[in-house]
């Protein structure tokens, strides 16, 4: 949830058990590496008698850009929007769990976990009322939808160019690669994509 919402840096979640009592931390820091990209690190701690132990740190990629909205997609709940961002987050440690690494889709908040993508994807998509899913025959949500292919791209070169990646860091941005493999969660919201 930190990693698209600009004005959220931290959680704080307190647990109180009968026999224990400790806070998680969950911290976003950003770094700015080029013109709409930056790392954000996200580091889950574990407080507890006044001691902080790190969980783990994780890093992400995030690579934000503004797209114009054509002529002939409107929608009454975006009147007079003239543009609109789509994000992409690549995983760049090998310490993001198998959840994470499998792909989630945001719209600001999460919407639907284990895409098959090996990224996070985050634009204004127009859901259904539950917050579940995506409403796959808008207009609205296509055009974001085609969106994604160039902010993925653009992420990904930046990452190769960025001089501040570890060798490493950029070895794991490969990780992101859509293969075959993914296609049967592309066929549910692309109908049209043939293997």
């Amino acid at each position: 949830t930190l990693l698209f919402l600009k004005k959220l840096h931290a959680i704080d979640i307190s647990v109180q058990l009968p026999n224990d009592q400790y806070e998680i931390l969950v911290e976003k820091s950003i770094q700015a590496d080029s013109e709409s990209s930056y790392i954000v690190d996200l580091t889950y701690l574990k407080r507890s008698k006044g001691v902080e132990d790190t969980i783990r740190t994780s890093r992400y990629w995030v690579t934000e850009i503004e797209y114009a909205k054509p002529d002939h997609v409107n929608h009454e709940k975006r009147v007079d929007i003239l543009s609109r961002p789509v994000s992409i987050a690549i995983p760049l440690t090998s310490d993001v769990s198998a959840d994470e690494s499998q792909g989630k889709l945001f719209a600001y908040l999460p919407v639907r976990d284990g895409t098959g993508l090996p990224f996070i994807i985050n634009a204004d998509f127009l859901l259904a009322s539950s917050r579940e899913e995506v409403k796959v025959d808008e207009e609205w949500n296509q055009w974001l939808r085609d969106c994604v292919a160039e902010t993925y791209t653009t992420a990904f070169l930046r990452i190769l160019s960025s001089s501040n990646l570890s060798f490493a860091e950029k070895v794991m941005a490969y990780g992101s690669i859509p293969l075959e493999s993914h296609y049967p969660f592309l066929k549910s919201i692309v109908p049209e994509i043939q293997q």
